[in-house]
C-alpha cells in the first residue's frame, strides 16, 4: 500500500523537478513516463487529473494517456505508406482534419497553445505564417483551387508539428515513438519486397527501370527508409536500450539501408553521407555510433551488388523477377550478418568499459571524420588542378542536356551519373516564374500551370522538384523568407538545446535532427513534400526535439486564454478550409465511378461537388466527361464552359474543340484547340487534336479521351 501511495503521489500534477530517465516497465526503450510531471504543462496535467480515478490510475493507463495523440499520428504516418505515401488528397485530407481537430481538443482541454521553448514557438509561428501566406495566395493565383489544396496540405504539416510539440516528451517516450516509427517503416517495406517476390506482374514494383514501392515513386521509395534509418541507428547505440533490442535495431538499420538502395536515388546516397556527418557531430557518444554505423555498412555491403542488380536487369531489358529474388536472398544474408555483428558488439561492450580518455578521443572522432572527408575533397581538387574547371563545365553541360543527349554511357549504377532527369528544366521555369512575380509568386500549388506553358518536355509536372525553387516560384520572396526563417529558427533552437542536454537526450535529438536534415537535403532535389508519409515526419520530429529541454515559463492567465482562443479559432477555420474541398473531391470521384451504372446519381454528385468547392473546376470536368459518355453533348459543352468561368486552363478548351469537331464545326474547333495549345503547347494529345481539326477530321470525344486515360505516363489533374 505504501508503494502504491508513493506511486500515486508521483503522478500528482504540478510536481516540480525532472528526475533522470531510468529503466521502466517497458524495459528496452524504457517505460512511458508520468503524464502529470510538472514540466509537462497544461495538456498533460489535464490528462493526469482526468485519469486519476481509482480504476484508471492503476497500471499504465495514466502514463500512456498523454501520448495517445502521438500513437494516433504515428499510425497515420504508417497507414499512408501503402497508399502512395499519402500523395493523393483522398489520403491526406481526412488525416489533416483529424489532426486539426485533435489540436483543437488538446488546446481546449489543456488551456495551452504555446510550446515548451522560445525557439520552438518562433519556428512554429514562422511556419504558421508560411502556411497562411500560401492560403492567402488564393487571392492572386491563376488556379485558386490548387492554392487552396496546397495550403490545406501545409495545414496538415503545421497541425501535426504543433500536436507533437505540445506533448510532454522525455527521453523514454521519445525513444518509443522513434523506435515504433522506424520499425513500422521497416515492416511495411519488407511486406512490399515479399509481395514482389510472389507477383506475376512486376510493373507495380519496377517501372521505368526503377524500384518504385512502397510509395509509388522511386525517390520517395528511397527517402522513406533512409529517414527511418536514423532512429534505428540511434536506438542501436543508445545505452538505455535493452541489449536484445540493440541487436534488433542494428538489423532494422541494415534492412532499411538495403531497401533504400534498391531505388538507386543519387540524392539519397549523397544526403545520407552528409547527414551521417551531422549525426556524428551532434551526438557526444561518437564511439558507439561510429562503431555501429561501420558495422551496419559492412553488413549492408554484402547485399550491395545483388540490390544494384535489380536496376541493371530492368535497364538491360532482362527478366526482373530473378534479379529481385537474388537481391532478396542476399538481403537475408546481410540481415543474418547483422544479427551476428550486433550480438558481438553488445557482448564486447558489456565486458569492456572505455576509459574517460577513450571517450574523449571518440567524441573527437566525428569531427576528425568530417575534416578528413573535407581534406580528401580539397586534395582531389588540387590533384585535378587545371582540369577541375573543365570537369565542372562538362558536368554542368551534362546536367542541362536532354537525357538522350548527355553523352553519358550506361554505368554500373545510376549513382555515378549526373543527368538532371529534367530538373534543369523544372528549375529554369521556377526561376522564370519567380522573375515574373518576385514578391508573392504565382500562387501556392500553381507551378504546374506555369510549367505546362513553358516546359521543354512533353511530360507534365506538379512540382519544381526542389522545395526552395517551388517556394520561390509559388510564394515569392515573402514565402521563401518565412520558410527559410522556420528552418533557421529551428536550427538555432536545436543548437542552443544541444549544449544543455545530457548524452542520452543529445542522442535522441541527433536522430530527430537527422530525420529533418535528410528531409530538407533530399527535398532540395525532389518533391518529397508532396508525399506526407515522408514529409510530415521530416517536419514534425525536429519540433519534438525542440521540446526535450524543459518546461516553458508559466504564462499570464489572460495571455494564455487569448492564445488558446486564437488557436481554437484558427483550428476551426482550418477545418472548414479542409472539409469542403475534401467533400468536393470525394463527390467528384463518386460521380466519375458511377457514371455508367447510376447516371442520375453521378449527375447529382457532380453538382454537389461543384457547390461544395466553387473554386475548383474539377466537378465541372467530371460533369462534362459524364455527359459525353452518356451522349448528352450539349450538357457537356455547358459544363466545360462553366469550368472555364472558374479557371482558364487548357483542358476544357481541348474538350470543347473535340465537341465542335464531332459536329463538323471546324472553325470553332480550330479556335478552341488553338487556345488549348497556347496554354499547353507540348502535350501530345493537344497536338494530335490540333492536327485532326486542321485536316477537318470528325472526332469522337469519348474514344479520344479513352486514349488519354490509358497512356501510363500521361498525368493531369482531370485524369487523377
Amino acid at each position: 500500500m505504501a508503494s502504491r501511495l508513493a506511486r500515486l503521489r508521483r503522478l500528482q500534477p504540478g510536481r516540480q523537478g525532472d528526475p533522470p530517465d531510468s529503466p521502466g516497465p517497458l524495459g528496452s526503450l524504457g517505460g512511458v513516463e508520468s503524464a502529470a510531471d510538472g514540466r509537462m504543462g497544461g495538456v498533460a496535467g489535464v490528462h493526469g487529473r482526468a485519469l486519476s480515478t481509482p480504476g484508471l490510475s492503476r497500471g499504465l493507463v495514466p502514463l500512456v494517456a498523454p501520448f495517445l495523440p502521438a500513437v494516433a499520428i504515428t499510425g497515420i504516418w504508417l497507414a499512408w505508406i501503402p497508399f502512395d505515401g499519402g500523395y493523393f488528397p483522398g489520403a491526406w485530407y481526412p488525416a489533416a482534419m483529424f489532426v486539426v481537430a485533435l489540436l483543437c481538443v488538446m488546446v481546449v482541454a489543456g488551456h495551452r497553445a504555446r510550446l515548451g521553448s522560445r525557439s520552438a514557438n518562433v519556428a512554429l509561428a514562422l511556419f504558421g505564417a508560411f502556411a497562411a501566406w500560401n492560403l492567402l495566395s488564393i487571392l492572386w493565383a491563376g488556379s485558386r483551387a490548387s492554392a487552396l489544396e496546397a495550403g490545406g496540405e501545409l495545414l496538415l504539416y503545421l497541425a501535426t508539428a504543433w500536436v507533437i510539440a505540445l506533448l510532454p516528451w522525455r527521453g523514454r517516450s521519445a525513444a518509443v515513438l522513434l523506435g515504433a516509427w522506424s520499425l513500422g517503416v521497416a515492416v511495411t517495406c519488407a511486406g512490399f519486397l515479399i509481395a514482389a517476390l510472389g507477383a506475376s506482374d512486376l510493373t507495380h514494383y519496377v517501372f521505368d527501370a526503377r524500384w518504385q514501392q512502397p510509395t509509388g515513386y522511386a525517390n520517395t521509395a528511397a527517402a522513406l527508409p533512409a529517414m527511418a534509418f536514423w532512429p534505428a541507428l540511434m536506438l542501436s547505440a543508445r545505452r538505455r536500450t535493452a541489449r536484445p533490442l540493440q541487436v534488433l535495431f542494428v538489423v532494422t538499420a541494415v534492412f532499411l539501408l538495403d531497401f533504400a538502395l534498391l531505388a538507386q536515388s543519387r540524392a539519397m546516397f549523397v544526403v545520407m553521407l552528409l547527414v551521417l556527418l551531422v549525426f556524428l557531430l551532434w551526438t557526444s557518444d561518437r564511439l558507439r555510433v561510429l562503431t555501429r554505423a561501420l558495422a551496419i555498412a559492412a553488413a549492408s555491403a554484402l547485399a550491395l551488388d545483388p540490390v544494384f542488380g535489380v536496376i541493371r536487369a530492368a535497364d538491360g531489358h532482362h527478366p526482373v523477377a530473378p534479379a529481385i529474388e537474388h537481391a532478396a536472398r542476399w538481403i537475408v544474408v546481410s540481415l543474418a550478418a547483422a544479427v551476428v555483428i550486433g550480438i558481438a558488439l553488445v557482448a564486447v561492450e558489456s565486458r569492456y568499459r572505455p576509459s574517460p580518455g577513450t571517450v574523449r578521443i571518440a567524441r573527437l572522432g566525428g569531427r576528425a571524420v568530417a575534416v578528413a572527408l573535407l581534406g580528401a575533397l580539397l586534395g582531389l581538387a588540387a590533384a585535378r588542378g587545371g582540369s577541375l574547371p573543365h570537369y565542372v563545365s562538362h558536368q554542368w553541360r551534362v546536367f542541362k542536356a536532354r537525357p538522350a543527349n548527355t553523352g553519358e554511357r550506361a554505368s554500373y549504377t545510376r549513382l555515378g551519373t549526373l543527368t538532371s532527369d529534367k530538373r534543369y528544366d523544372y528549375w529554369r521555369v521556377a526561376l522564370d516564374a519567380f522573375g515574373d512575380h518576385p514578391l508573392a509568386g504565382v500562387g501556392a500549388g500553381n507551378f504546374e500551370r506555369v510549367y505546362t506553358l513553358r516546359r521543354d518536355y512533353p511530360k507534365h509536372s506538379r512540382s519544381a522538384h526542389d522545395i526552395w525553387m517551388r517556394s520561390l516560384s509559388e510564394t515569392g520572396v515573402v514565402g521563401t523568407a518565412l520558410l527559410a526563417g522556420t528552418v533557421l529558427a529551428a536550427l538555432a533552437g536545436l543548437l542552443s538545446l544541444r549544449r544543455r542536454l545530457d548524452d542520452e537526450r543529445r542522442l535522441l535529438v541527433a536522430a530527430c535532427v537527422a530525420v529533418g536534415a535528410y528531409f530538407v537535403g533530399h527535398g532540395s532535389f525532389d518533391w518529397l513534400e508532396l508525399v506526407p508519409a515522408v514529409g510530415v515526419p521530416g517536419v514534425a520530429l525536429p519540433f519534438l526535439a525542440l521540446t526535450l529541454s524543459g518546461a516553458p515559463p508559466p504564462p499570464a492567465i489572460r495571455r494564455r486564454g487569448l492564445l488558446s482562443g486564437a488557436a481554437v479559432a484558427v483550428s476551426l477555420a482550418a477545418l472548414v478550409a479542409l472539409l469542403f474541398p475534401y467533400l468536393s473531391y470525394e463527390y467528384t470521384n463518386a460521380a466519375l465511378s458511377q457514371s455508367r451504372t447510376h447516371p442520375d446519381a453521378a449527375r447529382r454528385d457532380a453538382e454537389r461537388a461543384a457547390s461544395l468547392n466553387p473554386l475548383s473546376p474539377q466537378p465541372r470536368y467530371a460533369e462534362g466527361v459524364i455527359a459525353m459518355g452518356q451522349g448528352r453533348y450539349g450538357t457537356a459543352e455547358r459544363a466545360f464552359r462553366r469550368a472555364l468561368s472558374i479557371e482558364r486552363t487548357w483542358y476544357p478548351y481541348l474538350e470543347l474543340a473535340l465537341l465542335d469537331a464531332r459536329t463538323g464545326r471546324f472553325a470553332r474547333a480550330r479556335s478552341e484547340v488553338a487556345r488549348a495549345r497556347s496554354l499547353n503547347p507540348l502535350d501530345p494529345f493537344v497536338i494530335a487534336a490540333s492536327q485532326l481539326v486542321r485536316r477537318h477530321r470528325r472526332i469522337d470525344p469519348v474514344s479520344f479521351n479513352r486514349r488519354v486515360l490509358t497512356l501510363p505516363l500521361y498525368t493531369s489533374e482531370h485524369t487523377q
